[in-house]
């Protein structure tokens, strides 16, 4: 089972995320983050090392917050590890757009 731990970011580390994030998406990320909460917590090794969610991560040390939720990724190989962050990031853009629901 899964579960929630609440990690200071100093704790958390960038991992191989071949993704880059500019400034200008950083400051949307942070906005979400002030209007929404952190609702998604950051995919984690047990040393750290982030797999999914250094954006998230970032974005919160922008916002100057002391801790993110951490999910902790007990049962990853390093293989599986780099695998994982690539398809976190790629397969959301191979996604489209239901136009009827964005109208409504």
């Amino acid at each position: 089972m899964l579960s929630v731990e609440n990690w200071p970011l100093a704790r958390l580390r960038p991992g191989r995320n071949p993704r880059r994030h500019g400034v200008a998406q950083l400051d949307k990320i942070a906005a979400s983050i002030r209007r929404f909460g952190f609702i998604r917590p950051i995919l984690a090794m047990p040393d750290g090392e982030i797999v999914a969610g250094e954006a998230c991560w970032r974005a919160a040390g922008r916002l100057g917050l002391a801790d993110v939720p951490v999910v902790l990724a007990t049962t990853l190989s390093a293989a599986d590890r780099d695998a994982y962050c690539v398809a976190d990031n790629r397969l959301a853009l191979d996604a489209t757009w239901d136009e009827d629901q964005l109208a409504g």
